[in-house]
């Protein structure tokens, strides 16, 4: 239950940035204003998401790359989220959501990589234990 409450704090706090860089955007580019209680409702869902990704993300049963998978199609609710918290007039064109797809796309791959790297590195350190009890 504390891993689960620690990935949705981390999730709460990624999405909040999310959602304050968006609404600076939103604000001074098209002068429109959001409340405080709707974005940090919108930003609680998607921390539910980003929690949930993680989680997957980070299974040890089965295949990685179906879990990969899957955490990926956990986040992509996160942009149906996005355009029903600041309307489908700022985000009119189709073109927005890929984009926001892709960056999303980006940041998971970036944290695939940093994983990938940590295990790795914990996986050489354990065949080094393993030599040397052997020796």
């Amino acid at each position: 239950m504390k891993k689960i409450v620690q990935l949705y704090i981390k999730g709460f706090f990624i999405s909040m940035m999310i959602t304050l860089l968006l609404e600076v955007f939103i604000v001074r580019h098209f002068n429109l204003t959001y409340g405080a209680i709707e974005v940090t409702i919108g930003a609680m869902i998607m921390a539910i998401f980003i929690a949930a990704a993680k989680w997957m993300f980070s299974l040890e049963k089965g295949n990685s790359w179906v879990n990969t998978t899957v955490g990926f199609i956990i986040l992509l609710p996160i942009l149906g989220v996005i355009r029903r918290l600041f309307g489908v007039l700022v985000f009119r064109y189709t073109f927005i959501l890929y984009a926001f797809g892709f960056v999303i796309l980006i940041i998971y791959l970036i944290l695939l990589a940093i994983v990938h790297h940590k295990v790795k590195k914990e996986t050489d350190a354990l065949n080094k234990m393993i030599e040397k009890k052997e020796q």
